[in-house]
C-alpha cells in the first residue's frame, strides 16, 4: 500500500493533494472531492487480480484516482477496467508497447506541425520524453478537473484523443517552449504541469485536430513498439516531395 501513497501524494501536479490522516486525502480544490487511499488501494489490488498479466504498474495510481473522485470505489473500479481494457491503455504498462505510443504521437505532432517540430528537434527535444506523462494520460500534469474531461473523452474516442490533447498543449505553449533550452526540455513534464492552458479551449482545439490523428492512427499501428504502415497504404510524403509531384503534373 505504501507504493499507492507515494503515487496518489504526487498525482494532481503534486501540491493539490494533503495527506490529512493515515488513510484520507483533502483536495485543496473545494469544488472536488476528497477520496479515500484505501479506497484506491482496494481498487489497484483488484485490478491487479482481475488482469495478472499487467498487475500494479506506477502510472495505475494516477488513472484509477480520477473516476474515485466522483464515484464509488466498485463503479470506479469499472470504469478503470473499461478505460484499460476496452480502450487499450492497459498497454501504456508495457514498455515497447508505450514507446510505440510515443512514436504515433511524434508521427502525429510532425505532420501537423512539421516547422515546429523541427524547431524543437533542433534544441534537442525527444517526444521519448514523455515517457511519464503517456503512461498516465497526462494526470500528474493536468487538473483534476481538466483529468475529468480528459477521461470522459477518452471512454467517448479512445486512445486517439489523448494524441489530440497533447498536440493542443504543445500547440498553445509553442512560444514558450521554442525559448526552452535542452536542459529544460529534459523536464518537459513538469514545465507542461506548471503551464495554464483553459479547459473549454484544451476540450473544443482537441476535438479539431482528432480528424487529423485518426488519419494517421489508420494509416500506422504499433507493431512491438515500432510504428509500422498499414497493409495497402504509403507514407505520408513531406512538403518538398509533394511540391516536386505539383511541379511535375504542371509542367511535365
Amino acid at each position: 500500500d505504501r507504493s499507492y501513497v507515494v503515487n496518489v501524494s504526487r498525482s494532481f501536479l503534486l501540491s493539490l493533494l494533503i495527506l490529512t490522516s493515515a488513510t484520507k486525502v483533502r483536495l485543496l480544490y473545494p469544488v472536488e472531492q476528497g477520496f479515500c487511499l484505501s479506497d484506491l488501494s482496494q481498487v489497484l489490488i483488484a485490478y491487479a487480480a482481475f488482469d495478472p498479466e499487467v498487475g500494479y504498474s506506477s502510472g495505475m495510481a494516477f488513472l484509477a484516482a480520477i473516476p474515485l473522485t466522483l464515484l464509488p470505489p466498485e463503479q470506479a473500479f469499472w470504469i478503470f477496467v473499461y478505460l484499460m481494457r476496452n480502450q487499450n491503455l492497459r498497454m501504456l504498462c508495457f514498455t515497447n508497447q508505450l514507446i510505440g505510443h510515443i512514436f504515433m504521437f511524434a508521427k502525429i505532432f510532425e505532420t501537423k506541425f512539421p516547422k515546429y517540430y523541427k524547431q524543437l528537434n533542433c534544441i534537442g527535444f525527444e517526444t521519448v520524453y514523455l515517457s511519464a506523462y503517456f503512461k498516465a494520460i497526462g494526470a500528474h500534469v493536468l487538473s483534476t478537473r481538466m483529468m475529468v474531461e480528459v477521461v470522459e473523452l477518452v471512454l467517448q474516442y479512445g486512445m486517439n484523443v489523448f494524441y489530440a490533447i497533447t498536440l493542443t498543449m504543445f500547440e498553445y505553449h509553442r512560444h514558450f517552449l521554442k525559448t526552452l533550452n535542452f536542459e529544460r526540455l529534459l523536464d518537459i513534464e513538469s514545465i507542461l504541469a506548471c503551464r495554464y492552458i483553459p479547459t473549454k479551449y484544451l476540450v473544443k482545439r482537441s476535438l479539431q485536430h482528432l480528424p487529423h490523428v485518426i488519419a494517421i492512427t489508420n494509416r500506422f499501428h504499433v507493431v512491438n513498439g515500432t510504428l509500422v504502415l498499414r497493409e495497402g497504404h504509403q507514407d505520408i510524403p513531406s512538403r518538398k516531395s509533394r511540391v516536386l509531384r505539383r511541379f511535375r503534373k504542371l509542367f511535365c
